[in-house]
């Protein structure tokens, strides 16, 4: 009995692995050839393997769930994976996350990232959280906000402020102040000023036609206005023009000597002179009789005639509108008036002399007293007026300046 049952398993044994080899028989194509995985039904399991050419061909584009690098034999291994969310995982065998060393790191965002040793060009912080210290070389900001800030040396070219506090003294070239003076200008004079900023390259807007300035032009160019000149159409609201400023700032980054011209193409540069629809609307000491005069332009330089204190701009008169400077008003005589500059040094006029005939009427005019104020100063002036006669003439000049004070 025991031999008949022997016979029996074996026989059964001899089935199930003539099965397998003919289910292997039957699967062979498709694990040779294949791009779908083949599962081999074998008795009571099956098992489920990559097509050779799947498996082919996945090595060869680098498809892999995981990827061990090292560790052949002896020494450390390091595993790349892809986490649930997408993300590229370098870590050791226990899943700990390990340094990596390249030359170049191309990436749109880095989070919480911890940086011994940086080398950045180009870099733009958005904000800075924590203490930090910035030592050695040179840092440029384009902005900054402090709470505190405590310097031993501040050099700056421009410095603005709500509330200056000066422990000591407070100097600079030409200019030393002691002790407390509080100074509030009323009315302010802005030239290179336009929407509330500065106008940089103020010069480059200048539009020239023929020997006249185009001020009416529009589009941007250079008018009046932007030398801080008021618009005054008619003879009166021109006459209101001659109330000196308390404060005459010359904003922005443009050159004194960025509006010199060539007379032709080998000529060397020289001051732009007065263009011919500049005029003068001025009047006796006193007096409420203003005259319209001409000057010689071509003795002035047009960026000083510019700073003038008082003037007037009428865009509709002529073709391309027409400036006006004008005397002083009687009853600023006596008042002081400051020019502030910043990076750039500037030039002015600081007298206006008029010849007044036995009739009243102004006859001629010129201007003199040509003042350099330097960069970063506030130069503050006296405004004048003197009256002379001449025994041998019947004329008389009054002469309209700012006195240095």
């Amino acid at each position: 009995m025991a031999s008949v049952a022997d016979s029996s398993t074996s026989l059964e044994e001899m089935k199930s692995a003539n099965d397998d080899f003919v289910e292997l028989i039957l699967k062979l194509k498709s694990l040779l050839n294949g791009k779908e995985p083949v599962t081999f039904n074998m008795g009571k399991y099956s098992i489920t393997v990559q097509s050779v050419l799947d498996l082919v061909s996945n090595y060869k584009d680098g498809k892999f769930d995981e990827l061990y690098l090292g560790g052949q034999g002896v020494g450390k291994k390091v595993k790349l994976s892809v986490d649930a969310d997408g993300n590229l995982c370098v870590t050791d065998s226990d899943g700990y996350k390990v340094s990596v060393s390249c030359s170049k790191v191309i990436s749109a965002t880095i989070q919480q990232c911890y940086a011994r040793y940086v080398t950045a060009n180009g870099a733009t912080i958005r904000s800075i959280k924590g203490k930090t210290k910035v030592s050695g070389g040179s840092v440029k900001f384009g902005s900054m906000s402090f709470e505190n800030l405590n310097t031993m040396n501040l050099n700056a070219q421009k410095v603005k402020t709500n509330v200056l506090s000066v422990g000591s003294s407070l100097s600079c070239d030409g200019i030393l102040v002691t002790g407390v003076r509080k100074f509030a200008p009323q009315r302010v004079r802005r030239m290179f000023y336009r929407n509330d900023q500065p106008l940089d390259d103020a010069y480059k807007l200048l539009n020239l036609d023929n020997g006249q300035w185009v001020m009416n032009a529009g589009n941007g160019k250079l008018s009046p206005t932007d030398f801080g000149f008021a618009v005054a159409e008619d003879p009166q609201t021109l006459k209101a023009t001659s109330a000196v400023p308390d404060l005459i700032q010359i904003c922005g980054n443009t050159k004194y000597s960025s509006f010199n011209r060539k007379a032709g193409i080998i000529a060397p540069l020289t001051p732009l002179e007065v263009p011919a629809n500049v005029g003068a609307y001025v009047a006796d000491f006193n007096s409420s009789n203003f005259y319209l005069v001409r000057f010689d332009r071509s003795a002035y330089q047009f960026a000083a005639l510019m700073a003038f204190p008082t003037g007037g701009y009428a865009p509709s008169q002529g073709d391309y509108g027409a400036l006006y400077i004008t005397s002083f008003s009687a009853d600023d005589i006596g008042k002081e008036i400051y020019y502030q500059t910043y990076e750039n040094e500037w030039y002015i006029y600081r007298r206006m002399s008029l010849v007044v005939g036995t009739n009243g009427m102004v006859e001629s005019i010129d201007f003199g007293e040509y003042t350099k104020i330097p960069p970063y100063s506030c130069f503050r002036f006296i405004v004048g007026c003197i009256q002379g006669t001449d025994a041998n003439i019947s004329e008389k000049t009054v002469t309209y300046i700012l006195e240095l004070s």
